[in-house]
This record gives C-alpha cells, structure tokens and sequence, in this order.
C-alpha cells in the first residue's frame, strides 16, 4: 500500500506540472526563433487562456469530484454526472463564441490594446481554453475512478499536441507569435476530439437538469475563488502590457518561467509529505508535531535552496538557451526568485485552516495581495518605472505570506514558529537587494561571477546555520 501511494503521489505531482514541462521544452524554441515581442504575445495569449479556463469551466472540476461518490451506487449514474457536466462547459462554450462574435474585438483591445487582436489569436485562445476545461472534468473523472493510465493519457496527450504543434508553427512554417498560438490549440484539438467522441460513445449523450442544478450550485462560489487567484498571479502581466512594449514583456515572461522549477520543486516536495502529515492529524499520532513541524520547515529548506540554486546557475543557463535578446532576463530572475517566500510560508500557514475545513477565509490572502500589489505598482511606475513592477511583485507575495501568517494566528493554530530559519530568508533578501543597489553597475556582463560566489557563501551559511540538523540527519543514516 505505501508502495502505491508513493507512486501514485508521485505520478500526480509529475502531471500537475505538465503545462509548465512543456513551457520549458519548448523554452528553447521560443528563445531561438521568438524575438523578445512575439514572446511577449505568446505570454499574454497564455495570460488571456487561463481567465477563460477559469470561467468555461466554473469550478465544476470541484464540484464534480464531491458528487461522483453520490452518483457512484446509482444506475448509470457515473455516465449521467460526466456527461452532464461535459455538456454544462460545452453549454458555456457556446455563450463565449455568442459574447465573442459581437463583443470579442472590444474585449481584448480593452484588456490588451494593440497588443493581442481577437480577429488574429482570438479564436485559437478560445478553443485550446475549451478543450483544457473539458480535460479538466475528464481528468478528474479518471482520477476519482482511481484509473491511472487513463490519468495518464488526459494529461499527457494535449502535452504532446501543444509542443509539437507548437513547433511545427514556429519552427517550421515560421509564423512567429501567431505560429505559436496557433500551433498549440490545433495541436491540442487534434490530439484530444477523437477522444472525446470515443468518451461520448461509451457513456452516452445525455442532460440531467437536476445534476446540472446541483453542480452549478455547488460550483459557482469556486469562479470567484479561481478568478481572484488567477487574477493575483497575472496582475503583473496586465500591468506590464498597460506600461511597457511587447520585448519588455516577453524578457519578463521568459523571467518567470525561468524562475519557475523553484516553485516546481516546492509544490512537488508539498504534494509528497501533505497525505503523511493530513494522516498523522486526523488520526492524532503519536508524535503527530513533529511529523507536521518536519513537513512544514521542509517547504522552507527547499526554498531556499532551490532559490539560491537558480540564481548561481541563470546567467550561464540563459546565454547558452536563448538569443541576446533575453540576456536582460539576468538582472530580473534574483528579484523575481524573492517572490516564491510568499508562496512558501501561503502552503505553511494555509495547513491548519484547509486541514479543518475552515477555507473560507483563504480567499483574503489574494485579496490582500491582489490590492496591496497592483496599487504599489500604481503609485511607483511613474517615479521608477520597471523597478514598480518587481517591487510589487515582491511586496505582493510578501504580504500574501503575512497574510496566510495573520490567519493563521486569528483562527488559533499558529503552530509553526515564524523565526524557523529567518536569518537565511532575510540574508537572501539583503543579499539580493545589495545587488541591485550596488553590485551589479560595477561588475557589468560579468554578474555570473556575483551571483556564484554569493551562491557560495550562502550554502555556506546554510550549513553552518543548520549544523544540528545535519548531524541528526547523519546519525539517522548510521
């Protein structure tokens, strides 16, 4: 039994990162055959996706993980709920293609200016938004069911379709920003309609208006969840296309994928010790503190040394994946690798309350971070200008930590002591500000050489700082 729950944490957590696999693979590509403009477009046509994944699907990837258990004992009533649901985004589907015939061109130059017209990349969004919403309950569908492979197929096939069309459209027929987009939805289309109507065929066509009335309304509270999410991790890319050209966009989107196997390797540390720590909770082990104390300062460990891990190896990474264009990317990774702290002490502090249920009041901490963020941003980008955006960013993710931190200190559990390992998050914060004030305007092209022999020094720190924790390891292992 741990042997399955083992492989199967780990399959999940591989495939929860199938869309930021295939950002990487093609990462290459992009820097290659991209200017910095069209990298730019490709971005907020991912941006502009993500809202309308959000809003197609409507929190029905939730809704119907709760349900399927209701539905499971009933004759044909797996059938009856997938299709229903399948049918409900489909229904939505058709709303946006209404909204978009009479309204599209208004929606995005609104949102984007110039920058992505719906008459040339609109159309593409939207479809590859529709079939990542229907995969969502499908995927669900297969998981629930415990069915593996299939789990499998789901997410790895629109991978496959997306880089290899993705490829074809930028490599190959050369089209650019628009090769990109399109390349992706058609290859995801093709890989995944055949499927569907196999689906279809096996469980039939059908509409229950009840399981639709209940869906819906056990769904609809998680749009404005997801929305106000989606909404605090994009606000920077809004702000960047309101301020900033296209090649400025494009350098801090390429920034931010690389600085996301940070967040990778935090999320896929979270996914493996979260079932034995929820386990030793709920059935009140012996020991239950330390299982907890050591999961949760794990998260901590983790990103701090993956943050410093990042910043010794980028420059050399950068100059030999992607064009001069992208070399600016150098000077935003080590301020954009702060912003994963919020994130860290968000999954540390959030533990207790979506432990005991108590996830109405997580919605805050976006909120919180939503606004303190884009109005920082607002007041400094005419005094500083890009300098606005990172420190907003930062200061956004800052307060989404504090946040989670307040909460969890109102609701009573405040279980994890806030000076676990602060002297190497401030010293990572001072290190990197140092940089920007001093450092970098005296040693030019050659930073490389800063960011390893702070990269050094730190590790240093690090292991003398936890030389307890060390030996215990050691003893452990003897």
């Amino acid at each position: 039994m741990n042997f399955k729950l083992m492989k199967n944490t780990g399959i999940y957590t591989l495939l929860g990162f199938i869309p930021l696999v295939s950002s990487f693979v093609l990462l290459p590509i992009y820097t290659q055959y991209l200017t910095a403009a069209d990298y730019g477009i490709v971005s907020l046509a991912g941006v502009m996706e993500s809202y309308l994944l959000v809003l197609i699907t409507f929190g029905m990837q939730s809704a119907f993980s709760v349900y399927y258990f209701d539905y499971l004992n009933l004759n044909n009533g797996i059938a009856r709920l997938l299709s229903t649901v399948l049918l409900s985004i489909l229904g939505i589907g058709l709303i946006f293609v209404m909204i978009f015939l009479f309204g599209g061109e208004y929606i995005f130059n609104s949102l984007w200016e110039n920058n992505l017209p719906f008459k040339k990349y609109g159309w593409y969004i939207y479809s590859n938004a529709v079939v990542l919403s229907l995969n969502q309950i499908i995927f669900q569908y297969y998981r629930v069911s415990e069915n593996l492979k299939q789990v499998m197929f789901v997410s790895l096939a629109p991978f496959f379709g997306s880089t290899i069309g993705g490829i074809i459209g930028i490599v190959i027929l050369k089209n650019g920003a628009l090769g990109g987009v399109t390349g992706k939805a058609i290859g995801t289309l093709l890989m995944s309609i055949p499927f569907y109507l196999l689906l279809f065929k096996k469980i039939g066509v059908g509409f229950d208006a009840k399981i639709a009335k209940n869906i819906f309304n056990y769904a609809y509270p998680f749009v404005l969840i997801f929305f106000i999410s989606n909404l605090s991790e994009t606000a920077d890319r809004f702000l960047m296309n309101q301020y900033f050209d296209l090649k400025i966009v494009g350098i801090y989107a390429f920034s931010l994928v690389v600085v996301s196997p940070i967040r990778i390797l935090i999320q896929s540390y979270w996914n493996s010790v979260t079932p034995s720590m929820y386990k030793a909770v709920s059935e009140n082990s012996i020991g239950k503190i330390n299982i907890v104390h050591n999961g949760l300062s794990g998260v901590l460990i983790v990103s701090l040394t993956s943050i410093w891990g990042v910043i010794m190896v980028v420059d050399p990474v950068i100059r030999i994946v992607a064009n001069p264009t992208y070399y600016g990317a150098i000077y935003y990774i080590p301020v954009l690798a702060l912003t994963v702290f919020g994130r860290s002490y968000d999954l540390i502090y959030t533990f207790n309350a979506s432990f005991y249920k108590m996830t109405k009041f997580l919605p805050l901490i976006n909120v919180a971070s939503l606004v303190v963020g884009v109005s920082s941003a607002l007041i400094l980008v005419g005094h500083i200008g890009i300098g606005a955006i990172f420190v907003a960013v930062v200061l956004s993710k800052i307060t989404q930590g504090v946040s989670a931190y307040l909460i969890d200190k109102l609701l009573g559990y405040n279980s994890f002591p806030l000076q676990y390992q602060m002297p190497l998050v401030l010293l990572t914060f001072v290190m990197v500000i140092l940089n920007y004030i001093v450092i970098y305007d005296h040693f030019g092209s050659n930073i490389e050489i800063v960011h390893f022999t702070e990269g050094v020094l730190f590790f240093l720190a690090f292991f003398l700082y936890n030389r307890d924790l060390f030996k215990k390891i050691v003893n452990h292992l003897n």
